[in-house]
């Protein structure tokens, strides 16, 4: 084990107390959002005071890849923070902790010190930097401390700086009630507190020679990853809560080991992937947004709900053409509308199928040249089908009143032989709406008459299925007459 010096770091205060900088913390269970992405890579960390959210720094790469090399391999499970010192440091990363028994992390080689590389951050209040031997800047392993104040007087310029790769972009409150809420003296030593004296001032026998050493005095954390992009690789099988079913790349460089949430984009991609056809939920699943980029085509079923809530109207469900030919993806779960939505698919030999019950007081809308199939219960406020062809094979049963449709130019609807009941029925110039019972299909466009706006042409007979448009609107299941005349 090595050997941590007891006054390697050192801050000055009003009493010139010399403090450690280098022994270890947390309780961490820790994932990344992909190295090197086009977003950065976002953690959180769930402490007995609350979330803290720490947003890894991508110009620090050795220092972070460290760091998530640790998580990854799960070296940090269990670890917990065995030193606050109220004002200046929380800190940990070098040993473990089930029941009363202290492991040491295994550690990986050490890694060389990044204080100046990329852009030179201070070790400032809510930054996260790594601890090393004194005398030595090219010593970090496992060890990592939180900034509980501006320590940059001290800590930039001694040992070559100690090199900060993140900041919290969220819970800094959490984090400054350390300094006084959660230590020894604010809790009458029942709090977490500086625990040098109680395991040893070096750390380099084990086992220590205290026996009254208990969880409770600890930060006890678990850290997860704020997924920004989990690409589905089904090495574990095929349920998406086996958080190792998603990789942090699409290349599968490193496995997820948090559940997707809804902060999470879901890609099913091309590269390195298996399980595709017949994946399942296992659990109610909530999500940012959902790719489907596969060159083999997608299912994601079972008895639970996939819950949808994207940052923009615009986004939702994108259904890509990695590959030439036609593929056609199924959702046989039902999905739940978060937010409104447009589930687009790109191209025309594509197609989406979505056989769950699709539900959620926001609007939805279709875009992209290619097929959108919703053959269950339609419990949503608004359908727009922008473009390419839409076919509404399950009845409208939305949560409040009833349901609008709008048909865009150039598009196309097709009802199934459910009877719709509706409060309006918008057609642009050039679109098209088909009515079918069985073999009977009828292209139509409206004349503004009926509840039918826009465009021109004829109604024809649909069949046995039935349009009823409410609010003073007409029923449209009558035999085929002339809407030119006006």
């Amino acid at each position: 084990m090595r050997e941590l010096p007891a006054t390697q770091y050192s801050i000055k205060t009003s009493n010139q107390i010399r403090r450690d900088l280098c022994r270890p913390i947390s309780g961490l269970l820790l994932t990344a959002a992909g190295l090197g992405s086009a977003q950065a890579t976002e953690v959180a960390v769930m402490t007995p005071l609350g979330e803290i959210r720490v947003e890894l720094y991508e110009d620090k790469p050795v220092t972070v890849g460290n760091f998530l090399e640790y998580m990854n391999a799960g070296r940090f499970t269990d670890s917990f923070a065995h030193r606050l010192m109220p004002d200046f440091v929380l800190q940990g990363g070098g040993f473990t902790l089930q029941g009363n028994s202290i492991t040491p992390v295994t550690t990986f080689p050490q890694i060389i010190n990044e204080y100046g590389a990329g852009q030179t951050r201070s070790n400032v209040l809510g930054t996260i930097a790594m601890a090393k031997l004194g005398g030595n800047p090219d010593s970090a392993t496992s060890q990592w401390f939180f900034n509980l104040g501006n320590n940059s007087a001290n800590l930039d310029s001694q040992n070559g700086g100690f090199t900060v790769f993140g900041h919290v972009v969220a819970g800094l409150d959490v984090l400054t009630l350390f300094n006084t809420t959660f230590n020894q003296q604010a809790t009458g030593g029942l709090g977490v507190y500086d625990a040098t004296d109680l395991l040893g001032s070096a750390f380099d026998t084990l086992p220590l020679g205290a026996n009254s050493l208990s969880i409770n005095n600890f930060v006890h954390t678990t850290w997860s990853i704020v997924t920004a992009t989990a690409y589905w690789q089904g090495g574990m099988g095929t349920q998406w809560n086996q958080p190792a079913n998603f990789a942090t790349s699409r290349t599968a460089n490193y496995s997820a080991t948090s559940p997707v949430n809804a902060t999470t984009d879901v890609v099913f991609n091309a590269d390195g992937a298996a399980n595709f056809a017949n994946t399942t939920l296992g659990a109610n699943q909530s999500i940012r947004s959902l790719m489907l980029r596969a060159t083999s085509a997608v299912g994601i079923g079972g008895g639970h709900t996939l819950t949808i809530t994207p940052d923009a109207p615009t986004a939702g469900i994108t259904v890509t053409a990695a590959a030439p030919g036609a593929l056609t993806h199924v959702i046989s779960s039902g999905v739940v509308l978060g937010a409104t939505q447009t589930w687009t698919v790109v191209a025309a030999d594509r197609t989406l199928v979505v056989d769950g019950n699709v539900s959620g007081n926001f609007a939805l809308t279709k875009a992209g040249n290619g097929v959108l199939n919703l053959n269950g219960t339609q419990a949503y406020a608004t359908l727009t089908a922008a473009a390419g062809t839409t076919n509404v094979n399950g009845a409208f049963v939305p949560p409040v009143g009833t349901a609008s449709v709008a048909v865009a130019a150039g598009a196309r609807l097709k009802f199934g032989s459910v009877s719709q009941t509706l409060g309006a029925l918008t057609i642009g110039p050039g679109a098209t709406v088909a009515f079918t019972s069985g073999a009977a299909v009828g292209a139509f466009s409206g004349s503004g008459k009926d509840g039918v706006v826009g465009g021109s042409g004829a109604v024809p007979e649909p069949g046995t299925a039935g349009l009823l448009l409410l609010g003073g609107l007409g029923l449209l299941s009558r035999r085929r007459r002339g809407r030119n005349s006006g």
